[in-house]
């Protein structure tokens, strides 16, 4: 009975990535996204499917979800998704939440790293036309944070990346801080061509800071870029991340990888970690809330003595993270079809028994 399950399970699954593969040839989600008005109707269907990447709709939810993670032995890192600010007022906002996020963490776990903070520069900041406001500067508010942080259990703190609009303010508003002796992690994307420069630049200069305790998280990265400054092609960003993760443990950087490809993470594993014989201590491996392979991939990691970590977004106010949802499913129908994939590999699972 268990194989008939397997069976049909995986037919069906086939079916759906069959089906998935048409729906991204014909673009019809981004051909459905002309027509998405800010109705409660096209929200839920957004959030349907990308309701498993979301930790919560509220500080407590999210709490709760860093909590039973924790509990299997993961990490987190904490984010709010719907992060585009407008106004100071808007940034403010958010500013405050983050400060009240990092006190509720030193009063639940004082200094012991169960979760740290993300901050979007889009969110922290008000933006137009990818320019921030002249009264809502990233280095000085970034830096601000980071050091009010610090002295909440020293709390790790992580300014994400957004689109290469945003790439040079984003690298000098965590170098700003790093500068200041506050080390702000740094995120970078292996697609984009500039990327392998980007971290000799950055390493060439010395920090008020132990070269191990400044953290890059290498990502892929989830935005289509213009092709004269990035690659589309995955396979080649995924070549291009093994690269870059080994050329980060030259520079003596405590490496965060980012990748749900079980391949990948076995090269760097079998062809950097274990024959440089690079200490735990020095990386950590991370992975997208609600992204099955994860879960998979976990147990193999975490046998080996590895820090896995989980990136828990919430939204606090409804619908907040249909905008954040949409942009990454309209630029990226892959997400569709991994969506689809993640409900159906759930099934499977229920089917098989595991």
């Amino acid at each position: 009975m268990k194989y008939l399950k397997l069976i049909f399970g995986l037919i069906i699954l086939l079916q759906i990535g069959h089906y998935s593969r048409v729906y991204s040839q014909c673009n019809l989600f981004v051909t459905a996204n002309t027509y998405m008005k800010d109705t409660s109707f096209w929200n839920k269907i957004v959030l349907f499917f990308g309701r498993n990447y979301l930790a919560g709709s509220s500080l407590e939810e999210g709490y709760e979800t860093i909590k039973k993670f924790h509990a299997l032995g993961r990490k987190s890192t904490f984010d709010i998704v719907g992060e585009d600010s407008h106004t100071l007022k808007d940034a403010d906002a958010i500013l405050h939440t983050y400060k009240q996020i990092a006190d509720d963490f030193y009063a639940e776990y004082g200094e012991e790293d169960v979760v740290s903070i993300s901050l979007k520069p889009t969110g922290i900041c008000a933006v137009n036309r990818h320019t921030f406001l002249p009264e809502t500067p990233l280095n000085e508010r970034l830096y601000a944070y980071g050091a009010y942080a610090s002295k909440k259990g020293k709390r790790k703190i992580s300014l994400d990346m957004e689109d290469s609009n945003y790439t040079d303010a984003s690298i000098e508003a965590v170098r700003y801080s790093w500068r200041k002796g506050v080390p702000i992690g740094l995120v970078l994307q292996s697609r984009l061509n500039r990327t392998e420069h980007d971290i000799d630049t950055i390493f060439s200069e010395n920090y008020p800071i132990p070269r191990h305790q400044l953290r890059v998280r290498i990502v892929i990265g989830v935005y289509v870029e213009p092709e004269d400054i990035a690659t589309n092609d995955r396979q080649k960003a995924k070549e291009r991340l093994v690269d870059r993760v080994g050329q980060l443990f030259d520079k003596g950087a405590y490496v965060e990888i980012a990748t749900h490809d079980p391949d990948i993470i076995d090269r760097i594993i079998n062809e950097i970690i274990i024959p440089r014989n690079i200490s735990p201590d020095r990386f950590e491996f991370q992975f997208l809330k609600g992204v099955e392979n994860g879960y998979m991939i976990e147990k193999k990691v975490m046998r080996r003595g590895y820090t896995v970590r989980y990136y828990l977004g919430i939204e606090l106010k409804k619908f907040a993270s249909v905008p954040y949802i949409k942009r990454r499913l309209s630029n990226n129908p892959a997400f569709i079809r991994h969506g689809i994939k993640n409900i159906w590999q759930q099934m499977i699972n229920f089917f098989t028994g595991e």
